[in-house]
């Protein structure tokens, strides 16, 4: 009938505290540290320190959207990343202890579940509230329960695991390690050092084309850096501008901005075949013979 339904669900009422997925850091929160890190807390709602994420699973089937809320405890600014695993997190600033709703949507795959996880990365105290989800189908079953789109899966722990590796992933280019050469056939070498986590380097032209590089390659030193050597070919002289991004496996790039370097290539001058270079190539000899023979006359007077 066109009906809009608006549906909410309290994230500690739909999701059991023994369910709960927390990750402290890089450490994900067993059934003996969960309940002194969710002391404090009122039972409706989910407090995450900074460094704190928590996981679950939205199912976005027949949703128009999924919004999560959430709200800065007393007030203090958190800079929360919210994540589906893969591609380009979304990052938001809450700064109000008022709840404030984030849509979900373009982390979310129709028809399906997603494993969402909340970072704090803040100073302040995130509290995750509620989710509210719109959809033209009726919020309850024929049954008369209410539909849930809420909850957490055998594999939610270990997306939310992956997915923090992923956030904290070293991989941003040292810009002060960056050097490149050029020689007279065309052959661009750009060496550079990145942290250990970045899996490759992606090149693009001026024009934001991607480059194909003739050969890209890497060595890790003692301390875990990566130094990687890119060889490429230009056919004409000219100055050619690159942009450089280091990635993750799965594509993720951090909040790293590429490096953008310019590289001058210089091919020498073809020599001139035709009868009159020829003849102008004969008469330049003979005129560097008799300066020397000058010169030898010179030294001997």
């Amino acid at each position: 009938n066109g009906e809009t339904y608006t549906s909410y669900e309290l994230v500690r009422e739909t999701i059991s505290d023994a369910s709960l997925v927390v990750i402290d850091g890089k450490d994900q929160l067993d059934e003996q540290q969960l309940p002194g890190y969710l002391a404090g807390a009122p039972k409706n709602e989910l407090y995450l320190k900074k460094n704190g994420t928590a996981a679950f699973d939205v199912n976005f089937t027949n949703l128009t959207d999924a919004r999560i809320g959430l709200r800065a405890l007393n007030g203090t600014a958190c800079t929360v990343t919210i994540s589906n695993g893969s591609g380009t997190p979304k990052t938001v600033q809450v700064t109000s202890a008022t709840e404030q709703y984030v849509s979900l949507k373009p982390l979310l795959m129709s028809g399906s579940s997603s494993t969402i996880t909340v970072t704090n990365g803040g100073d302040g105290i995130l509290s995750i509230t509620r989710l509210m989800t719109t959809s033209d189908t009726a919020p309850s079953t024929p049954s008369g329960a209410p539909r849930r789109y809420l909850s957490v899966g055998p594999n939610t722990a270990q997306v939310a695991l992956e997915t923090v590796e992923m956030l904290n992933a070293d991989i941003a280019i040292d810009e002060e390690t960056v050097e490149t050469a050029s020689t007279d056939d065309g052959t661009v070498t750009i060496t550079l050092q990145t942290g250990e986590d970045a899996e490759t380097i992606v090149i693009r032209d001026a024009d934001g084309n991607v480059v194909d590089p003739d050969s890209i390659e890497f060595t890790i030193d003692e301390e875990g850096v990566k130094n990687w050597t890119i060889v490429l070919t230009e056919s004409e002289s000219g100055e050619y501008t690159y942009t450089l991004q280091a990635e993750y496996e799965n594509g993720y790039t951090g909040n790293a901005e590429p490096t953008t370097v310019t590289v001058t290539v210089s091919f020498p001058e073809p020599e001139d075949t035709s009868i009159g270079g020829r003849l102008d190539k004969i008469k330049g000899f003979f005129e560097r013979l008799i300066e020397f023979i000058r010169r030898i006359i010179k030294l001997f007077r």
